[in-house]
């Protein structure tokens, strides 16, 4: 089995040089197509936003954006789901243990 060595830094002139290519082989912004973009995006590991052929590298959410917007998904869940179980198109017919308790305290 092979192994590798420690992982190199590049040097500055290495990382330039890669950047120079990068200018080189990718779109200007502007003019990126639809293509371009869902190319990039199937690659990449961080949200990217495409609007007029332009592509912007957008922040990581924060752990505070993420807590807010799962606070906010539990609520509108909730008021969904509630919404169907009680929403009712017709009245509701006789409360079955209501109707019990009538009778029994008929009887």
């Amino acid at each position: 089995m092979a192994t590798t060595g420690p992982a190199t830094i590049p040097s500055a002139s290495s990382q330039e040089a890669l950047h120079s290519l990068l200018r080189e082989v990718l779109p200007r912004q502007g003019a990126w197509s639809d293509e371009e973009y869902l190319w990039l995006t199937d690659r990449a590991r961080r949200p990217l936003e495409f609007t007029d052929g332009r592509v912007e590298v957008l922040p990581m959410p924060t752990d505070t954006h993420q807590v807010i917007l799962l606070s906010l998904y539990r609520l509108l869940h909730a008021h969904v789901r509630g919404a169907a179980v009680f929403r009712r198109t017709a009245p509701a017919g006789p409360d079955p243990a209501a109707t019990a308790r009538r009778a029994a305290r008929a009887a």
